[in-house]
C-alpha cells in the first residue's frame, strides 16, 4: 500500500509515498512557505479553532510556528508529486495505560482544499504511526465550527468522542471543540475492510 523510505543519511526525505502525496521531512527551505501562511488569519482562525482579535491569533500562530520550527522532528510536510510544499501534519507521542499521539494537519495551500489531499496525507501519517510506534490510539481536536475538518477526520476513520469548550483567560474568548478518537482496532478493521 505504502513505500517506505529511510530518511536518515539520504538526500531523498521522503519518508512514506502514496497515490498523490507523499509525507517527507521538513527541511529549511519550507519554513518560509509555512511563515507565510501562518501569517494568514482566516487559515490560523480553522487551525486553531479560535474566533479572536487578529492581533492575539497572529501572537498565538507565531508562538506555534517558532515551536514547529524549533521541534520539526514530530512534524511532516505534504509534498505533491511534483514536489509542491501543500501543507504539514504534526504529531505528539504522549502516554498514559499505553502509548497514544495527538495529531493535527494544516492545508496551507488553498488550492487543495477539499480534493482529498488532507484525507490522503493524515491516513498515510496514521499508518506511520501506528506502523512504527505501536500507539493504542490518536487523538485530535477540531474546531466545532470547521466542519471540513471533521469531515476529513471522519473519512480517515476518527470518530467523535466528546466536545469541549476553552477558554482564554487574558481574552475571556471562548472556542468550541470536537473531540475525535481513533483506536488501532479501529484502524486494523478498517485497513481490512477497506485494503487498497
Amino acid at each position: 500500500m505504502f513505500r517506505l523510505f529511510a530518511a536518515f543519511g539520504q538526500k531523498d526525505t521522503t519518508l512514506v509515498e502514496g497515490p498523490r502525496v507523499n509525507l517527507r521531512m521538513l527541511v529549511p527551505r519550507d519554513f518560509r512557505v509555512l511563515h507565510r501562511w501562518f501569517q494568514d488569519i482566516e487559515l490560523m482562525a480553522f487551525a486553531f479553532g479560535l474566533t479572536v482579535e487578529d492581533s492575539i491569533l497572529r501572537k498565538i500562530a507565531m508562538e506555534y510556528f517558532d515551536d514547529l520550527v524549533n521541534f520539526s522532528n514530530n512534524a511532516h510536510a505534504i509534498v505533491t508529486k511534483g514536489g509542491l510544499l501543500i501543507g504539514f501534519v504534526r504529531f505528539s507521542l504522549r502516554k498514559d495505560m499505553a502509548p497514544y499521539a495527538r495529531i493535527g494537519i494544516m492545508l496551507g495551500d488553498r488550492n487543495y482544499w477539499g480534493g482529498g489531499y488532507g484525507s490522503e496525507a493524515l491516513s498515510l501519517s496514521i499508518a506511520e504511526l501506528f506502523d512504527k510506534k505501536g500507539l493504542a490510539r490518536i487523538e485530535l481536536d477540531t474546531a466545532q465550527f470547521n466542519e471540513r475538518a471533521q469531515r476529513c477526520f471522519e473519512k480517515c476513520g476518527f470518530r467523535k468522542t466528546g466536545e469541549t469548550t476553552e477558554v482564554n483567560f487574558l481574552t475571556g474568548e471562548v472556542s468550541h471543540k470536537v473531540i475525535m478518537k481513533l483506536t488501532r482496532e479501529e484502524f486494523m478493521h478498517n485497513m481490512a475492510s477497506n485494503p487498497s
